[in-house]
């Protein structure tokens, strides 16, 4: 095996997958024509090529894979979301009727009406990711 047998053996897979530049295709084709050792090995390659199925059916289902990732990632955020905030919601309206009202010395009542527009937020937040969860399950 001479010199340039030994470069066409080494190019012959970037040949095989089509990715040299012209002038390494046309030096391959040259030298295949006259050598039998090289010949025989790039129609090796080729029928190794053959045995094994496309790629693109397994790119493809790795795109639909990762798309089905994203798409049960998006619903899990959604559906916490939804658990989260009722929850969220339930306490702020619990803890306000449960909380201690009293009156300080100069008369003023002391209640904890914060949680009262907090147990709203959060029902409207459980409303909107209910909303949107609903949307994407029919989709």
């Amino acid at each position: 095996m001479n010199k340039n047998c030994s470069i066409v053996m080494d190019l012959l897979p970037l040949y095989v997958d089509d990715i040299c530049r012209n002038e390494t295709v046309s030096f391959i084709e040259e030298h295949i024509n006259g050598c039998d050792t090289c010949q025989m090995e790039l129609d090796s390659l080729k029928e190794d090529i053959a045995v094994f199925p496309s790629e693109k059916n397994d790119i493809k289902r790795i795109e639909n894979l990762s798309k089905d990732i994203k798409k049960r990632r998006l619903d899990s955020f959604f559906k916490g979301l939804m658990i989260s905030s009722l929850i969220f919601a339930i306490g702020a309206f619990v803890s306000y009727q449960r909380a201690d009202v009293y009156l300080l010395e100069d008369g003023t009542l002391v209640e904890p009406f914060y949680l009262i527009p907090l147990g709203y937020l959060a029902g409207l937040v459980f409303f909107i990711s209910a909303v949107v969860n609903l949307i994407r399950r029919k989709r």
